[in-house]
């Protein structure tokens, strides 16, 4: 299916969604925002599709709210139905609790409204070019797409009072030393490191994968305690249906892989 703001492509298991307003930094209007829902959605009805990659056009990931539509429309457009139900998703809500693995491969500027996007996907992986801020507060929005809860998860509630009041922006480098980034690459490698950890992804028994995945989530949601029991009672109803043999089938080159992996991150 072809869409106005956005592109698709399929390569394999791996979708890649690209947002694709490069004019404007790839701003988020009401035609994006329409497109990207109904690109994650064909996505999601693909079931041979096992990791989502979400990516920029350009040189920048995404540049939050288009605020020329903003001025428009004014920033309350959403706040009625909000107020009416708050309880309904945010648009990036189907990201968070997406089917399969997300990855954000972010190249490059990653703004307020791009960056709550970005926080959304499971795993980022950042250009050197790319950097991150949240300016809710200078342009006088309080936000709505999970900044204020997704970021102090991710690196405490200090250094996201620094990030979210201060409005400065956050380097690539900065942001996987905070923990909020996995890993920094050089520019023309972003792309290729995402569909290479995606198909890492993909290397592994899926079922198994998938499940701790949701008990990541669903322990990210609560507290220790609870988290730790959802742990126990997922891992006894996995092991009462594993044979011994499947897992040992899997042993073989474990070590092997780990070393050698171990050896090229020394190398870097």
């Amino acid at each position: 299916m072809a869409y106005e703001t956005v592109i698709m492509q399929k390569k394999g298991k791996i979708a890649i969604i690209t947002l694709n307003r490069p004019e404007a930094r790839n701003a988020i209007n009401p035609a994006l925002q329409r497109d990207l829902a109904a690109a994650m959605e064909e996505v999601d009805k693909d079931e041979n599709i096992e990791v989502l990659i979400l990516t920029g056009a350009g040189t920048a990931f995404c540049a939050g709210m288009d605020l020329k539509y903003l001025g428009q429309a004014g920033p309350g457009a959403g706040a009625e139905r909000a107020a009416e139900d708050p309880d309904r998703p945010h648009n990036w809500a189907k990201l968070i609790n997406f089917r399969c693995p997300t990855i954000a491969a972010v190249n490059g500027p990653t703004i307020t409204g791009g960056f709550e996007l970005a926080l959304s996907c499971d795993m980022i992986i950042a250009s050197e070019n790319a950097f991150f801020g949240d300016t809710h507060a200078r342009v006088g929005i309080v936000p709505g797409g999970g900044m204020s809860q997704i970021l102090p998860r991710l690196v405490g509630s200090k250094r996201a009072m620094e990030i979210s009041l201060g409005c400065d922006f956050v380097s690539a480098k900065e942001a996987a030393q905070m923990g909020f980034v996995n890993r920094v690459v050089p520019a023309d490698k972003l792309l290729e490191t995402a569909e290479a950890l995606a198909k890492k992804i993909m290397g592994n028994n899926k079922e198994c994968m998938l499940k701790v995945r949701q008990l990541i989530k669903e322990g990210y949601d609560g507290d220790f305690r609870t988290g730790m029991r959802i742990e126990r009672l997922r891992a006894a109803a996995w092991s009462a249906q594993v044979r011994p043999q499947d897992v040992e089938a899997r042993r073989p080159g474990i070590l092997e892989k780990g070393r050698k992996q171990a050896k090229e991150a020394q190398a870097r």
